[in-house]
């Protein structure tokens, strides 16, 4: 959980089961995406926290057709090996106001139970 109290946002980092009930053509495909973002980006998050949808997009540097294909041909335990499989989801908001009423969404644990106050 990253708190950005100059900036009013919190992201929560939630791991992904991609060994069960995954779709791996899916997940390699975003997965591959994200890791190239990540690079473009030099590790910066996504987010409006990390300038997502302000402004102009970076331009894209030209990708050789032969490293694509390479990309999509790797079978799946290559593909975790590289980290080029979607492993986690990146969940951000704003801070609430102080002022305001504030609510618990829910906790997950063991199975799926919501608690709500």
């Amino acid at each position: 959980m990253r708190l950005k109290s100059m900036a009013g946002m919190v992201e929560v980092d939630i791991p992904l089961d991609y060994q069960r009930g995954y779709d791996r053509d899916k997940g390699m495909h975003w997965g591959r995406h994200l890791k190239n973002s990540l690079v473009s980006k030099n590790g910066g998050t996504h987010g409006l926290s990390g300038g997502f949808g302000v402004g102009a997009a970076p331009p894209r540097q030209k990708k050789r057709q032969d490293d694509r294909d390479d990309d999509l041909f790797l079978d799946w335990s290559e593909a975790v090996r590289q980290d080029k499989v979607l492993r986690t989801q990146t969940m951000g908001g704003t801070c609430p106001d102080s002022k305001e009423v504030q609510y618990m969404i829910g906790v997950f644990q063991g199975g799926i139970r919501a608690i709500a106050s």
